[in-house]
């Protein structure tokens, strides 16, 4: 997917997509979403890349080649899976041990959770069947990243935290979509 594309998925201004946010080199195929294994390689993998753990504060956007439907709010097509700031480097914020977090469910036997619903997967924190559903099916998992410097640079209102971007960006989708990305929780 290109940034052209990606700049037409998600409500974030063009003009700050297109200039400051980069894609990781690497990224989660559907093939990699068939076991908890395959899929924790393939998140260290990108996460933990070079380019992971390049420095700065900033914005990452967790993003998917294809749309799926909002269970709730406008019900509208979205991308984008999760809008996160990080502090040092995407690889920082993610430290191995905590990307197991993000390919098991809590109290499962280990395989995918049948539920429909994303947002009740992921807000119940079956965050193995919810990545593995979407990225099976939708996939493949992009992270887009930009530093807190590299989205002031082009912004016409600079923010002074990665918080306060995260914010931004998490109150446009909202306004955007009725709803925030599945695996936000607050603005």
């Amino acid at each position: 997917m290109t940034i052209e594309t990606m700049m037409n998925l998600h409500p974030l201004p063009e003009e700050i997509f297109g200039r400051a946010f980069r894609p990781l080199p690497q990224l989660v195929l559907p093939s990699d979403a068939e076991s908890q294994k395959l899929f924790y390689e393939a998140l260290e993998r990108m996460i933990h890349s070079p380019a992971g753990k390049l420095g700065g504060d900033g914005v990452a956007v967790w993003a998917l080649d294809q749309s799926y439907v909002h269970p709730d709010g406008a019900r509208r097509e979205s991308r984008i899976v999760y809008i996160e700031k990080y502090s040092g480097s995407i690889a920082y914020r993610w430290p191995r041990r905590h990307l197991r977090n993000l390919t098991t469910d809590d109290g499962s036997d280990g395989n995918p959770c049948d539920r429909d619903n994303l947002r009740k997967l992921a807000d119940q924190d079956y965050n193995w069947s919810f990545y593995s559903r979407l990225v099976r099916a939708l996939g493949p998992l992009r992270i887009w990243l930009a530093t807190v410097e590299e989205l002031d640079a082009v912004a016409d209102t600079p923010h002074a935290t990665a918080r306060e971007w995260e914010r931004h960006f998490n109150t446009v989708y909202r306004e955007t979509y009725g709803c925030l990305p599945p695996k936000n929780r607050r603005l």
